[in-house]
């Protein structure tokens, strides 16, 4: 994904107390690559996620990439770093299309989040922009 724009501080409100990922804005034709190599736990295509799907990454952690409008993979395949995961979209709880993309030390559990631009290491503020590739 290049020219991605970052919509989270950190610091807005959800149910665990703050928004737990990073909101990437793109055109809606653009491919979501996989960050890590891993094994898919769930690819679904409801609830506030939308078409949605968790890598259980070779690392331990779980990878949510969430409200795209396609999704390649279902539970079970095996995904390598780099491969194409879904593209953009705005499916799910969204007021605009965008990824948005998450880190979880134990899957869905609100409570275990990583932060994630420090996984990527990049910067994560308000209307920054950041390339990725």
């Amino acid at each position: 994904m290049y020219g991605a724009k970052s919509l989270s501080n950190g610091n807005v409100p959800w149910a665990a107390g703050k928004h737990p990922g990073l909101d990437l804005v793109c055109t809606t034709d653009t491919n979501i690559l996989a960050i890590r190599g891993g094994k898919v736990i769930s690819s679904n295509g409801y609830g506030d996620w939308g078409q949605h799907v968790v890598i259980e990454q070779d690392d331990g952690l779980f990878c949510i990439y969430a409200h795209m409008s396609t999704r390649f993979y279902a539970v079970g395949d095996r995904v390598e770093r780099g491969r194409r995961v879904g593209i953009m979209g705005s499916t799910g709880q969204v007021t605009a299309a965008h990824l948005h993309i998450e880190l979880q030390s134990k899957y869905y559990d609100a409570f275990s989040h990583r932060d994630m631009a420090r996984y990527l290491n990049i910067a994560n503020q308000l209307g920054s922009i950041v390339y990725l590739n």
